[in-house]
């Protein structure tokens, strides 16, 4: 196959078969074949991810780099071009990182500018536990107007440049 393709661009038979056997013989102490069992089955997985659970699997890749502002863009785009929404931030509803909201993607408050570790953890906490295993209603995670909890920002939370 090798050769009969390199014959359409032009490349001898002969020329085509020694190409070959230098590739083959790179091929065979280059990279290993344990190392590209694992790599293709890692392409495998994410290639089933993407395609079975887009909206988790692109809101992981956008969390994987929500510290680099032109890799972020890209994949919003890509959420695009899917179909998939990336919704603005919201104190409500946001994590830290990214995070599916039904068939969209919640803005990760780690990817908004200015907001360090401290506002976030102040900001949105993840629901907790009770003793008995029972989750809190999101509704009463639900936070006040700005100015109920503007002092206690001010006094623990802010950064510098905040």
């Amino acid at each position: 196959l090798f050769i009969e393709a390199s014959a359409r661009h032009g490349m001898t038979a002969k020329d085509a078969e020694d190409l070959f056997e230098q590739i083959l013989a790179f091929a065979s102490y280059c990279f290993n074949r344990s190392h590209s069992a694992a790599y293709a089955f890692v392409a495998y997985q994410t290639a089933y991810l993407k395609c079975h659970y887009p909206v988790e699997y692109m809101s992981c890749l956008l969390s994987s780099v929500a510290s680099d502002q032109e890799k972020t863009q890209l994949y919003i785009e890509e959420c695009n071009k899917k179909g998939i929404k990336v919704l603005p931030p919201d104190i409500n509803k946001s994590y830290a990182e990214f995070a599916p909201d039904g068939d969209n993607i919640r803005f990760g408050l780690a990817s908004v500018k200015q907001v360090g570790e401290r506002e976030r953890q102040v900001i949105r906490k993840p629901p907790v536990l009770k003793k008995k295993r029972v989750m809190i209603p999101e509704d009463e995670l639900d936070f006040k107007p700005l100015a109920d909890h503007l002092e206690e920002w001010i006094e623990n939370s802010l950064n510098k440049k905040g």
